[in-house]
């Protein structure tokens, strides 16, 4: 995946982001999906598949990719160049996980906005 593939990616996400009226979680939707996107460019061929879910006080992010490996959160080490990104997205993220598939991983994550969604009686 190319700067210029993730930075294309970013826009979309944060313009579907804002769209749904979401603007408070911008920044960290587009810093999450940039780490997962990232990660598969780093440990795969590249090829990945994201979709983003409007949640009634957020949004979900998945990315599918085909190496069924597993990420981990490890401490980061502050003087290396990389090794952060999990640890970024386990501390920004509400919720997060990983999920084996039969081609491969699903890498989620939830962001929760201050907004509260109105439930009609």
């Amino acid at each position: 995946m190319t700067p210029e593939q993730l930075g294309r990616f970013r826009r979309i996400i944060a313009a579907h982001v804002r769209w749904w009226g979401q603007e408070a979680i911008i920044d960290r939707a587009v810093m999450c999906a940039t780490e997962m996107m990232g990660n598969v460019a780093k440990h795969t061929d590249g090829r990945c598949r994201i979709v983003l879910q409007e949640m009634a006080r957020g949004v979900r992010i998945v990315v599918s990719d085909h190496n069924p490996t597993l990420p981990s959160v490890l401490q980061p080490d502050w003087e290396s160049e990389s090794g952060r990104g999990m640890w970024l997205l386990s501390e920004t993220a509400q919720n997060w996980g990983a999920v084996p598939t039969p081609g491969g991983k699903d890498v989620w994550a939830e962001l929760c906005s201050d907004k509260v969604a109105e439930v009609a009686p």
